[in-house]
């Protein structure tokens, strides 16, 4: 017996009428096809599997089992044993069943009835079946058929879509705080005033005056900035961005803006003029 593995609707012109929002879509696949095309069958993406779960051919009530001589007398497939054996499909061209979650999801190589060869011993179901049922390579696959299902149903369940929400949450959270930290160090900056105390690191007297960074943090904590609230209040002591180290690194990312931003302006101006002072210090002597 021949069969043929295909993507293509068999009469859709029965089933999709004129409408072209149908044209394209699959019905009646070939399950028993799969088997016959190996390659076809381990290549398979997620759009296809859905497909095939979708739209394998489901025989309508008043469809008519094909009847063989058995045993002395004519036994044909049961609908019953669907009911009884919910994963079992059947496939008209080569008059036998399959277990669909192991067509798509059984990964060991030594697989029998009902997976690589179509289970049409109609006398022998409730041994088959029940046999079939207690195989390793089965009960795994019925966990990842229905986990296929769940993830396909509701993607936001699926373990790689939950990983890069949560990544993409914590880059956002962490450029928010890096934001927070940035803006003190913007402000100390342009209103000329020093960050640091004499101390400011984890010797320094919490109840003293521990320099305007630092206070200013606590400031915007006190105003409302839950984020960085819950950062200070839960990291580790070597990630609370507000060491001297990452202040001076801000403080070189910001003077490389502001030296790049009069750059950029100096490139588009026609004329430009630079104005020199000289600053003194503490014992009058020019800089």
């Amino acid at each position: 017996m021949q069969w043929q593995f295909t993507f293509i609707a068999a009469s859709q012109t029965d089933k999709d009428g004129d409408d072209p929002a149908c044209h394209g879509l699959v019905h009646d696949v070939d399950v028993g096809a799969l088997f016959r095309q190996k390659t076809a069958f381990k290549s398979l993406n997620q759009a296809e599997k859905l497909n095939i779960i979708n739209n394998h051919f489901r025989p309508g009530d008043d469809y008519a089992f094909p009847k063989v001589f058995m045993n002395g007398c004519n036994r044909s497939f049961q609908r019953s044993w669907q009911q009884r054996y919910p994963w079992l499909v059947y496939n008209k061209e080569c008059d036998g069943g399959f277990c669909l979650p192991c067509v798509l999801f059984a990964i060991r190589e030594s697989l029998g009835t009902l997976v690589t060869t179509p289970f049409n011993r109609w006398i022998k179901v409730s041994k088959v079946c029940g046999e079939h049922e207690k195989n390793r390579y089965h009960i795994d696959a019925m966990v990842a058929y229905d986990n296929f299902l769940t993830t396909s149903r509701n993607p936001q369940k699926n373990i790689q879509v939950q990983i890069e929400s949560e990544r993409g949450s914590t880059i956002k959270r962490n450029r928010q705080i890096v934001k927070s930290v940035a803006k003190c160090v913007h402000f100390c900056g342009k209103q000329c005033i020093a960050l640091r105390s004499h101390r400011d690191d984890s010797t320094a007297d919490r109840n003293g005056n521990r320099g305007n960074f630092l206070a200013l943090l606590e400031l915007r904590v006190d105003s409302g900035d839950e984020v960085l609230k819950n950062h200070l209040a839960t990291c580790s002591a070597n990630a609370r961005y507000s060491s001297k180290t990452i202040q001076n690194q801000l403080i070189m990312l910001i003077g490389d803006h502001i030296r790049d931003s009069i750059i950029q302006e100096i490139k588009e101006a026609k004329y430009f003029s630079i104005l020199c002072d000289e600053v003194t210090d503490n014992a009058n002597l020019e800089q």
